[in-house]
């Protein structure tokens, strides 16, 4: 993927990686660790494999790199282990590659909250319902939208106004974190 963006290219600025796949992963069933190790090489391993790959492109630009994290990087969910561990592992590779990257490289991630994406439909939560738990589960009582996480990685990705923030965790969650839970 690096070799054909810097052929068709001849650079590369930034790296987003946003792929990702959830499931819910349950004890009790028979396929839980073969959807654990799914989820991990999906969310996990292919960030990894991508920042290495994209290093040294991204080092002789002065590039960056933007993972997309989650909320659930820092809460748990029921029966979501194996999503909940691979987006904790891409918060604190964000903040082990700022270090290891620096100072020619920055890296940060987005941590959004319920957003209007597809990946929730791969487990049957349909947008109606989405939308009516966001309203009760987050401050601005709504759903997110893709534009707005991707206008966050737009601002992270610019080497002029982004400059001097490296190593972040961004929320993009409406004040989910922050909202109380309801009585």
């Amino acid at each position: 993927m690096v070799e054909s963006t810097l052929a068709q290219f001849g650079r590369l600025d930034v790296l987003i990686n946003n792929a990702a796949i959830t499931a819910l992963t349950k004890f009790d069933d028979e396929n839980c660790v073969n959807v654990y190790h799914k989820i991990i090489a999906t969310n996990m391993h292919a960030v990894v494999y991508l920042c290495l790959a994209a290093f040294e492109a991204l080092k002789s630009t002065k590039g960056s790199i933007v993972n997309v994290s989650s909320v659930l990087d820092d809460k748990p969910a029921k029966f979501k282990f194996a999503y909940c561990m691979s987006k904790a592992a891409i918060t604190m590779l964000t903040k082990c590659l700022a270090n290891d990257f620096a100072p020619f490289v920055r890296v940060n991630c987005v941590s959004p909250g319920p957003i209007a994406s597809s990946i929730l439909d791969d487990m049957g939560i349909n947008i109606a319902e989405r939308e009516t738990n966001a309203k009760r589960t987050t401050l601005v009582e709504r759903i997110g939208q893709p534009e707005e996480v991707a206008k966050m990685i737009i601002y992270l990705s610019s080497k002029d106004k982004a400059a001097f923030i490296t190593g972040s965790r961004v929320l993009v969650d409406g004040g989910y974190t922050l909202k109380p839970p309801e009585k």
